[in-house]
């Protein structure tokens, strides 16, 4: 792509101004590349470059992947007419202005911490200076000035008062808005993908726990008593906001929250390290090398030798204890997950390969699955080649669990008298089918 913009090394880092000048600059901006594209396969690939060029990192992993799959879906699907390619671009360039505003909000956060870092070590300097040219007395006068103005922000250029308190039916309130405006969001993918199918096929002990009503009760409550507290804990910043709105505005508020992309990516990167947290196992630490015995020169070397914070080894009674934790945590996410996975009458429960797809509902597009439930009806309805068509519309998006639901709600189509699943995976034998698509291997390998 060549250099975008050329700044000095010693110019001062502008989040705003700088990633505006990266994307829109005229003649080397990102917008401009993607702008200057003249087919279909253009516009997606060079955007999926700057994707996966701004998010390079391995943490960054489940942002670009959400980014890669809005521009899969966002991409028409019928041939390069001029048209199609004018409303791509237009679909891609605001895309692209969603991710720069991203940046920005995350380029300036991070500026903001560096400065408070700096800030704090300037004062700590300086009233260490204070302090030993001043003596006891400016000291102890200096202290009492601290413990009044602790509890100010610390990361402003100047004192400014706490938030206003507020009581604790409001408190519970504002949590209980939050909660069900995360429930609402989450279990909304799950709804889209019920739809209004055949209510005997969605129903009774056969039915995927993604394509069950009872489920969505049940976990909705694991959900609102065990992840909801955690993320309410990661999310203070958010709940001040929310408790200086305007009482009656407070719910359409946290609304636009979920609707507003750069705020639900940062509560995506919440959502998942709580996941992880409460339902993942962790690695139990390294035991510390050597025995109990050690000799008197042993111990001299253990003083004499300096533990660093990057490459210390911890002590035996420091990994017990780690140990213990470590161990307790996995014990309470196996229950967690159990529980999770309880077997039940009215739908087929989850598995342990099903965690990740619980926690990535999260992050799946709404507006996608609707369009590809409606895509892969219509194809069955109306190609005579459905099976090919199925397969040439299946390449290169994540359709698995949309072709599930809709062959569920439609089985007329898709099971029984058409059989589209079975022409759709003509040519293919088992073991592609169940790594290609494990759902359906499992839920509907009676029907291919």
């Amino acid at each position: 792509m060549g250099r975008i913009a050329e700044t000095p090394e010693t110019a001062t880092f502008n989040p705003i101004a700088d990633w505006e000048l990266i994307f829109e600059c005229d003649e080397t901006g990102l917008i401009a590349l993607v702008s200057s594209a003249q087919t279909l396969s253009g516009i997606t690939e060079s955007t999926r470059l700057i994707i996966r060029s701004l998010f390079l990192r391995a943490k960054d992993a489940p942002i670009r992947a959400a980014y890669e799959r809005t521009l899969n879906e966002l991409m028409p699907t019928s041939e390069d007419s001029q048209y199609c390619i004018e409303q791509a671009r237009k679909q891609i360039i605001a895309l692209l202005r969603e991710i720069k505003k991203y940046r920005q909000l995350k380029a300036t956060e991070k500026a903001g911490q560096e400065k408070a870092a700096r800030a704090q070590k300037r004062v700590s300097d300086e009233e260490r200076r204070s302090y030993e040219e001043a003596g006891p007395q400016t000291m102890m006068a200096t202290a009492d000035v601290n413990d009044k103005t602790a509890s100010y922000d610390s990361f402003s250029d100047a004192p400014t008062p706490p938030a206003p308190e507020i009581s604790e039916q409001e408190a519970h309130d504002i949590d209980k808005i939050f909660a069900d405006e995360f429930c609402h969001f989450y279990f909304e993918r799950f709804t889209v993908l019920i739809g209004n199918g055949n209510r005997a096929a969605m129903s009774g002990g056969n039915v995927p726990f993604v394509l069950s009503s009872e489920f969505i009760t049940y976990f909705e409550g694991i959900i609102r008593e065990h992840f909801i507290p955690n993320l309410l804990s990661k999310s203070r910043s958010l709940i001040k906001r929310i408790s200086e709105q305007p009482v009656d505005r407070r719910r359409e508020f946290v609304c636009k929250q979920f609707n507003d992309r750069v705020s639900r990516e940062n509560l995506w990167e919440k959502w998942r390290a709580i996941w992880t947290e409460l339902t993942g196992q962790q690695e139990l630490p390294k035991k510390p090398q050597g025995g109990n015995k050690k000799s008197l020169l042993d111990t001299f070397k253990k003083k004499a030798k300096k533990r660093t914070f990057e490459n210390q080894e911890m002590t035996p009674d420091e990994w017990e204890a780690k140990n213990l934790l470590v161990q307790s945590a996995n014990k309470r996410a196996r229950k967690l997950w159990a529980e999770i996975c309880k077997k039940s009458d009215a739908y087929k429960a989850p598995i342990d390969t099903d965690n990740k797809l619980l926690m990535d509902m999260f992050a799946r597009s709404k507006q996608g699955m609707e369009k590809h439930l409606t895509a892969m009806r219509q194809i069955v309805e109306q190609d005579p080649s459905y099976g090919r068509g199925l397969s040439n519309y299946a390449r290169g998006r994540d359709i698995e669990l949309p072709l599930l639901a809709v062959s569920f709600r439609n089985p007329e189509l898709f099971i029984t008298e058409r059989q589209a699943l079975k022409e759709m995976m003509k040519g293919r034998d088992a073991a592609e089918v169940r790594e290609s698509y494990p759902l359906l291997a499992r839920y509907l390998s009676d029907s291919f």
